[in-house]
């Protein structure tokens, strides 16, 4: 009975308990405000562009190499100067080949002169022929011996010919206007005459290529804007792009025949003036194609994307609160992003502290 009593006591205070705490106020939870920084969206014709890393070539690069074998006997500039088409670069030793040239016209002349006593030859003797005094034999031979020294003599002339353009093969000179570079041999050293060995090079740097790869399927695009503009501008940084006054202007001339099956691209040639050298054959640049000007571009600072797994986002303050909204984004260029859809002209986007926001937070403006 009193086990009862108690279990009854017990239950009746269990219910109370339950009914007592449901009715109790629920209270508001602290609506905390997050610190952030935001910047306003801004509208402002933005270039698109393709961007890659080129690699700088000359417009013309000439292996300087030795036609004859000999002594290197003169050396006429100074390495890295610059050189203009025709001027005298090597002297080889051209003794041996001026004795050569020499005997050759000797022997043309000692020909000649035995020529021209056959051709005297022939003539006195014709009348002879034809009155029966010599022999038909004899005016054979006598016809022969003429055309003998003629062939002779063209052999000779050959010979002439080649002794002379040895000797002008001793003195080497610039086929290009453009920069030398760094000797590959020593004065007095012998070159052979295989010309295997490059005694330097000249590259010319003014124009200048650089050279780049594009996707495939960016191919159509840079095709598109083409149809307007067939020359299509190209810039080159040695800084990332980071200050435009550094960029080198020039335009695309040159798009390749085909893709590379491997890695899926296409070379792409630009040329640029390089009026002040500041671009060196060899050398890496930051590149970019602009296809053409979007106008009136809506562009946020880039540090304002979010990634979630939902897609790409930016938080947009008003009124003390934040709005999460799924972006479509362009081209990016220097620390700014071009935005297709999500975002008007003149919305604040924050920039900084997003990582503890969610789609309706309160927040305050951080003080610089």
């Amino acid at each position: 009975m009193k086990k009862s009593y108690i279990k009854s006591v017990s239950f009746f205070l269990l219910i109370c308990f339950i009914f007592t705490s449901c009715h109790k106020k629920t209270k508001k939870p602290i609506d905390i405000k997050i610190p952030v920084a935001t910047s306003l969206s801004k509208q402002m014709d933005a270039p698109i562009y393709i961007e890659n890393i080129g690699h700088v070539e000359a417009f013309i690069k000439v292996d300087i190499r030795s036609r004859i074998e000999g002594e290197l006997e003169n050396i006429n500039f100074k390495e890295g100067s610059d050189v203009n088409i025709g001027d005298l670069l090597f002297v080889v030793d051209p003794k041996n080949y001026i004795a050569t040239l020499q005997k050759a016209n000797a022997t043309l002349a000692e020909n000649k002169a035995t020529l021209s006593l056959a051709k005297d030859t022939l003539t006195r003797n014709a009348p002879l022929y034809k009155k029966e005094y010599i022999s038909e034999l004899y005016f054979d031979n006598l016809i022969t011996n003429v055309k003998k020294y003629d062939a002779i003599i063209d052999q000779n002339q050959a010979d002439v010919e080649k002794a002379t353009t040895n000797l002008d093969y001793c003195y080497i000179h610039s086929p290009i206007n453009g920069k030398i570079g760094i000797l590959n041999i020593d004065l007095g050293n012998l070159i052979s005459q295989d010309g295997a060995e490059s005694l330097t090079t000249i590259t010319q740097v003014q124009p200048i290529y650089v050279t780049f790869l594009v996707p495939q399927n960016e191919l159509y695009l840079i095709k598109k804007y083409q149809k307007n503009q067939p020359y299509l501008k190209t810039l080159v940084s040695h800084d990332n792009f980071e200050s435009k006054e550094n960029d080198i202007e020039g335009e695309l001339n040159i798009i390749n025949n085909e893709i590379d099956e491997k890695s899926a691209n296409i070379k792409l040639k630009a040329v640029f003036k390089n009026s002040d050298n500041l671009l060196t054959p060899g050398e890496f640049v930051k590149t970019r194609l602009i296809l053409t000007i979007q106008k009136k571009a809506i562009i946020v600072p880039f540090q304002a994307i979010q990634i979630t797994p939902n897609g790409k986002v930016v938080f947009v303050e008003k009124n003390g609160r934040v709005e999460m909204r799924k972006v479509k984004l362009g081209n990016r260029f220097d620390n700014n992003i071009i935005v297709l859809s999500g975002v008007n002209a003149n919305e604040k986007v924050v920039i900084k502290g997003q990582i503890n926001l969610v789609d309706g937070s309160s927040v305050f403006e951080l003080k610089e």
